[in-house]
């Protein structure tokens, strides 16, 4: 019997030393992963040429061969980056140019547009696409470092743009749609399906 315990022993022993190094390849791997995705973490719905900084980059694009960019374009032609004041600018420009994509009026490029493309993803995946000056080569995490003196004054600007045009800054509100269909079902019920109820 002790030779039975003897190889049980063994075999917990066995057992615990393999998930034992099971965990510390699987925490290895974790940290692998998680040190790739700093360095190469772009997804191309996002930060891709076809993604939302690809639309972006587009829309730079479309200010600097305008009247109102081509000042930037030929500085930056010659060399260099944008600054913050040239990025605050074609925020402006943005705002001033929106177009009304809504049956009551609603302006396209809302706060989605000012307070997060824009601040977040300019300066993080634009610049880099359009290799300017000190944003070729940067890793997530460095394009990430180099973002943050643009987004906080790009935010406070978009907020700025919104307030000095009240009328802007409110939005209508919408009916909901549940609302509608319960008033349809009320009707229905007391109408009679398609209209007034018939005497």
């Amino acid at each position: 019997m002790s030779a039975a315990l003897e190889r049980a022993r063994q075999r917990r022993e066995e057992a615990v030393a393999a998930q034992a190094a099971a965990v510390a390849a699987e925490a290895a791997a974790i940290l692998r992963n998680a040190e790739r995705a700093k360095a190469h973490g772009l997804v191309e719905k996002t930060a891709g040429e076809s993604g939302a900084a690809g639309k972006l980059r587009n829309k730079w694009v479309k200010w600097l061969a305008s009247e109102h960019g081509k000042g930037v374009a030929a500085r930056l032609a010659a060399g260099g980056a944008p600054s913050v004041e040239e990025a605050k600018l074609f925020s402006t420009w943005v705002y001033t140019t929106r177009q009304a994509y809504s049956p009551v009026g609603r302006r396209g490029g809302g706060d989605s547009y000012g307070l997060l493309q824009i601040p977040y993803m300019l300066a993080k995946f634009v610049f880099p696409l359009m290799k300017y000056e000190g944003f070729v080569g940067l890793s997530i995490a460095q394009a990430a470092a180099k973002n943050q003196e643009f987004c906080h004054e790009l935010k406070e600007h978009w907020r700025a743009l919104k307030v000095q045009e009240p009328d802007r800054s409110v939005v209508r509100a919408r009916p909901d749609r549940m609302d509608y269909f319960a008033n349809a079902r009320v009707a229905e019920l007391t109408e009679g399906p398609g209209g007034s109820r018939c005497a």
